[in-house]
């Protein structure tokens, strides 16, 4: 398996700065359940 580490990184950026998954994901520009 493997980890993009890169997207893994853009999803925690746009949660922390959101502060929710949901904005966060959609910040990051990928699917809310990944």
């Amino acid at each position: 398996m493997v980890v993009d580490l890169i997207g893994c990184c853009r999803a925690f950026v746009g949660v922390s700065e959101t502060g929710g998954f949901t904005a966060g994901a959609a910040a990051a520009r990928i699917p809310q359940p990944v």
